[in-house]
């Protein structure tokens, strides 16, 4: 019986020691990124090592009240980079960027040289010309409006990113914007991918599963922007 113990006893000390190596080399590699000069904006940094969970960061962006926008802005930010670190350059996501006189909330940059066997954002990228990802975000009791597509609308045709966006709505978008939305897909001019907050939790618990559930989502939002009819 006592051998059984001290098996167990080092089991769980090399266990430990080997979760505790994992977290220094973690460490020591974001160090490294920081020295390089990564990592510009401390808010990435935080959210990398922090490693929150997914559950924790959905409870967040709930109990986020209305009204405190970068607060909403920050916690979607996260949800974010977990849900597409598949894809996105996560030591490159800036957010506040100035873009010809406007500030849009955030950047995704695109790994565009890793993108084999991601058939959905090969596509878009092809299609749409994407450097990075565009994200606005709208922490309003009110539903976006027509200005909140055009202000989105107006960083991706301005700057140097490509044509796709991300406009997160806390509650959903007006009419006339939904149809805006609609029409910049059809016509191939941009695609802006709308958001609620509802939507996100969901793309968020998709993505958890996989990289194609993820990628079916985002599927399926273009196409029933494509498929709508006003």
């Amino acid at each position: 019986m006592p051998m059984i113990l001290t098996v167990v006893c080092t089991a769980d000390s090399l266990h430990s020691q080997s979760v505790q190596a994992m977290n220094w080399t973690k460490i020591t590699k974001a160090k490294a990124l920081i020295d390089a000069g990564f990592y510009d904006d401390p808010f990435v940094l935080d959210a990398i090592l922090e490693h929150r969970s997914m559950d924790a960061l959905l409870v967040d962006l709930n109990r986020c009240p209305v009204g405190e926008g970068n607060k909403y802005r920050d916690i979607v930010a996260e949800v974010l980079i977990k849900s597409l670190s598949y894809v996105i350059d996560v030591p490159l996501v800036r957010k506040e960027l100035t873009i010809e006189g406007g500030r849009a909330d955030l950047e995704l940059p695109i790994k565009t040289e890793h993108l084999n066997g991601y058939y959905l954002w090969q596509d878009w990228c092809r299609r749409y010309d994407v450097r990075s990802v565009i994200v606005e975000v709208k922490n309003m009791a009110n539903p976006c409006s027509v200005a909140c597509v055009q202000q989105i609308k107006g960083y991706l045709n301005d700057g140097p990113f490509g044509r796709i966006g991300l406009l997160v709505s806390r509650h959903a978008f007006s009419s006339n914007a939904s149809e805006n939305l609609r029409a910049c897909a059809r016509d191939r001019r941009c695609l802006i991918l709308p958001f609620s907050h509802n939507d996100l939790i969901q793309f968020a618990n998709a993505s958890s599963k996989g990289t194609l559930h993820s990628m079916g989502f985002l599927r399926r939002v273009e196409t029933r922007l494509v498929q709508s009819v006003a």
